[in-house]
């Protein structure tokens, strides 16, 4: 796996020119925590954003190789990791961020504005509950988002529904 035997802090590691995470990197990648809720999961992790997380069972134990275990993540775990690090990228380099906000902890509203994110079934690994609150989060930041779905239930957070048949 790719991301075998890393820390969720080494994965939603921002990409960066030149290598140098700076502030503005950490400060987008915990904007994107709060829109995907990825803080909720880390609550239960006994490092936090140091935990070594894996995919697969036999990378749980300790080897030679790793010398610390990995902790496993649910489908839907992995789904909210993953979209944080995209999320994160896009905030990073979105040169539309204000760079404060209107009021104290509201920093997601419009964090995106002038982007466009296309999500392809990104909610499937999630419930109805978590799917509702990430689409409520990702409408605050300002970007427009085109997400494809199975579950007819996420079309009551749409502006407009298109059903494509066979």
């Amino acid at each position: 796996s790719l991301v075998a035997g890393c820390t969720i802090e080494e994965i939603l590691e921002p990409v960066v020119a030149g290598g140098r995470v700076g502030q503005k990197e950490r400060n987008a990648v915990a904007v994107a925590m709060k829109i995907t809720g990825l803080g909720n999961t880390l609550s239960r992790l006994p490092s936090k954003l140091s935990t070594v997380v894996s995919a697969h069972e036999d990378e749980l134990k300790p080897s030679s190789s790793r010398p610390y275990p990995s902790y496993p993540l649910s489908p839907s775990d992995w789904s909210r990791v993953l979209l944080t690090k995209a999320l994160a990228q896009l905030i990073s380099g979105n040169e539309a961020r204000p760079t404060s906000s209107s009021s104290p902890g509201d920093d997601v509203r419009n964090c995106m504005t002038g982007s466009v994110l296309l999500l392809d079934d990104a909610t499937s690994q999630m419930s109805e509950v978590d799917e509702a609150d990430l689409i409520a989060a990702l409408r605050r930041t300002g970007a427009a988002v085109l997400l494809t779905s199975n579950r007819w239930a996420s079309g009551r957070f749409a502006d407009r529904v298109v059903v494509l048949g066979d």
